[in-house]
């Protein structure tokens, strides 16, 4: 049960690292470049995909274009933040 437990610290010790993986759990482990491909990808999708991509916006209450929107928002925001990132700004 330790070892189980320490295996569950750890993976809680690098989402909290890893904002991307916070909202988008199918990048968890993926590079920030790699999720920075992904991100835009996923601008391109059909907006159902992209909201069931995304579990908080799937769960938000909402019409189901107003949850696209919000999931385009949430991917931006995402980009800009790796950008950011990788430009070493603050």
């Amino acid at each position: 049960m330790a070892v189980y437990q320490a295996q569950l610290d750890d993976i809680e010790e690098r989402l909290e690292e890893d904002p991307v993986a916070l909202v988008v759990p199918s990048l968890f482990g993926v590079p920030p470049e790699k999720q920075l491909a992904t991100l835009h990808w996923m601008k391109e999708l059909p907006r159902d995909k992209l909201v069931s991509a995304i579990p908080s916006v799937g769960a938000e209450a909402g019409t189901p274009v107003e949850r696209a929107a919000l999931a385009m928002v949430v991917v931006d925001d995402l980009i800009r933040g790796l950008d950011q990132q990788n430009r070493g700004a603050p």
